[in-house]
This record gives structure tokens, sequence and C-alpha cells, in this order.
């Protein structure tokens, strides 16, 4: 009776079996002989040096006579295949080992393709993300500087919500309260799926001490679960409570020097926020800082000129009626 099998090698040279796995430190000359690209076979557990012969012994689908064929590429050892005999005295011919060596380097083909189809997977979506998140910016500071549209913010921050696939995203800004205490106000909150929202909560900064000092200080909170931001900011109250988002990139909007409030995108569940993310966040806290300084200034200069008709109504009046 003749069993086979195909073990892939591990970063720690794991041998693997469909019926469990073994340390390869355990077996350190059949390692050793496959890791160089040798085949390696005996006839009989006796052959085999005391280590491997005592692990080999000990297994519980114990084999009499093996034949293993290394699986490479290049010098590279990925694996391998084997025929395997609880017969004592099986003798392993030149026609088995070429056999087993093509079906190796069959495998070894399988595995480079499969390696070199992930790797351009990965490229082409990372290039798909990058493409979505620039088009999202481009599109974001044309609806930005439009002075014809309504709701810019609540349009761009969609934008930006979908392009890093968040479950919601968010704009606040700091005020000052009755109480003089510095709070954070938000201005606009979406949601991707409508039954999940819940309103903004105005918060004071002193419930979330660590992260208000880095954004007073123009610095980025992000954090990939809730787990790591209460380790940042361990005397933080959450203020949305089980509602709350559990990874977020939260980046401070910048006015004049000053940071007056901060926008992010969070999700539900843990996530890494990769560089790109965090790329889109910074620029559009950038876009988001010039567009509401330039919003303060036509409102201060709409204030003026109002100030002024007034002034030039009161004055006229007094000419006619003095």
């Amino acid at each position: 009776t003749i069993e086979s099998w195909i073990t892939r090698a591990g970063s720690d040279a794991v041998l693997a079996r469909n019926d469990g796995a073994l340390d390869g430190s355990r077996l350190p000359n059949m390692r050793d002989h496959l890791a160089s690209g040798q085949p390696c076979a005996f006839s009989s557990l006796d052959e085999l040096p005391t280590p491997d012969r005592v692990t080999l012994s000990s297994g519980v689908a114990r084999l009499e006579s093996v034949l293993n064929v290394p699986v490479m590429d290049g010098n590279r050892w990925l694996g391998h295949a084997a025929l395997g005999s609880r017969s004592r005295g099986r003798q392993w011919s030149p026609d088995n080992v070429a056999a087993l060596s093509i079906l190796t380097e069959m495998i070894a083909n399988a595995w480079r393709r499969e390696r070199q189809t992930g790797a351009l997977v990965e490229i082409l979506q990372s290039r798909e993300l990058a493409m979505r998140q620039q088009m999202a910016l481009t599109e974001g500071t044309q609806l930005l500087l439009s002075r014809d549209l309504e709701s810019p913010l609540n349009r761009t921050l969609n934008l930006v919500m979908s392009a890093l696939d968040g479950d919601a995203a968010y704009i606040e800004l700091f005020e000052t309260d009755a109480e003089l205490s510095v709070v954070s106000r938000p201005i606009e909150h979406l949601y991707r799926d409508a039954s999940r929202a819940v309103d903004g909560v105005t918060w004071p900064l002193s419930w979330s001490p660590v992260a208000a000092e880095r954004y007073l200080a123009g610095l980025p909170n992000v954090f990939s679960s809730e787990a790591e931001e209460a380790d940042s900011d361990p005397d933080r109250i959450e203020p949305y409570g089980t509602a709350s988002l559990a990874a977020e990139c939260n980046y401070p909007i910048i006015s004049k020097g000053e940071a007056i409030g901060f926008v992010g995108v969070g999700t539900f569940e843990p996530r890494q926020w990769i560089e790109a993310d965090r790329s889109v966040m910074r620029s559009f806290s950038l876009m988001l800082g010039a567009y509401l300084e330039r919003e303060q200034a036509m409102q201060e200069l709409a204030d003026l000129v109002e100030a002024k008709d007034r002034f030039i109504g009161s004055v006229s009046h007094e000419l006619r009626t003095p």
C-alpha cells in the first residue's frame, strides 16, 4: 500500500502532512537534505539518523519506507512531494524518483504562477485604489471650489468615504461653549448604511485628552482597533457608546495656522490604514482648511458690505432729515 502527500515548507521549515505538521527541527537530517535540493529516500526507519528516526517512529501514521523529492524554485526550497509505504524494505527505483521529480517541477511551476498572480492582483488593486482616491480628491476639489452647488461638504465627504471604503465619515469643528470649555461639534456625519447611523454628539475635548492634544498640535489620530485607541488614550470617554467605530483615520483641519477641528473616516470592524489612506485624509484635511478659511473670509466680507450699507443708509437718512 502506497501513500502520497505534498507539503509546503513554512518560513520555519515546517514539514506538514494532512495528518498534522512536524517541526523541521525534529527532522534535521531530512530537512537539510531536502532544503539542499536532493531527494531523500529510505527503505527502513533504521536507515535514518537518530533524531529523524525517533520522530517518525512516534508518529501515529508510521511509515517504514519513504521517498521524498523537494519542490524547488531555483535554490529556494518550497516543499516536497512524497510516497510512503507501511511495508518495511520497499526499494525506490530511479523511475520512481524520476516520476516524482516531474510532479515536483509541475508543483513548483504552479506555485510560482500562484505567487506571480497574487502579486499582479495586489498591484492592480493598489493602482485601482490609487486612481479611485485621486479621482475622489479631484472631484472633491471641484465641489469645494464651486459656488453654485448645495452641500459641497456633504458631497465631498461622501466621495472620500467611498474612496477609502469607510462605514462612516465626519467633520467636527472646535468651539467654546457657554461654560468656556472647548468642545467638538459635528457639522457633517455620514454613514454608508443608514440603519447604523447615529446623530452627531457635541463632546468636550477633555473627554479625549491625548487625542485633543494631538489635534491641537496639528497631528492625526489614527488607530486600527478600539483596543489600540484605548491604549493610546486611556482616560478617554467614548461619546457614542456602543455605536462607536472600531477603526478611525482622523486628521486635524488647520486654518490660519491653528487646528479648528478634524475630519475622519471610520469602520465598524478593525482595519489597518495604509499610507495611501493617510495621504487622502491628509490632502482632504488641507482642502477643508482652505475651504473653511475662504468661507470665513467671504462671510466677513459680506458682513462688512452689510455694515457699510447700513452706515450709508443711516447717513443718508440724517442728511435728508437734519
